[in-house]
């Protein structure tokens, strides 16, 4: 991968704003989580093997995370699954998915 010199977009505060980021990107002081902000903008691109590698990476990650979700909500023992959550401090609210 390697970085490639960007030129600012004219209004990308506007855009971040505009499209309601979930970081506050716009009240870090200094604005380092947005590359637009740096003092030399820059994108980076991947070389096809990095891409794959990213790929391959995110699809064994969403497996892994799939998977664990199969674990936390099988119900062992009569709640279980309650006790899990209620250790974790989840609100009832978001203790059943199908609920809504």
């Amino acid at each position: 991968m390697h970085p490639i010199k960007i030129k600012r977009r004219f209004n990308w505060r506007g855009h971040i704003k505009a499209n309601a980021y979930q970081v506050d990107a716009l009240g870090d002081p200094e604005l380092r989580y947005w590359t637009e902000a740096l003092e030399t903008p820059y994108a980076v691109q991947f070389s096809e093997a990095e891409e794959e590698a990213l790929i391959d990476t995110t699809e064994a990650l969403w497996e892994m995370s799939c998977e664990f979700l199969d674990r936390f909500f099988t119900e062992e023992t009569p709640g279980a699954v309650g006790d899990r959550l209620t250790r974790l401090d989840i609100l009832p609210e978001y203790s059943n998915p199908r609920k809504g």
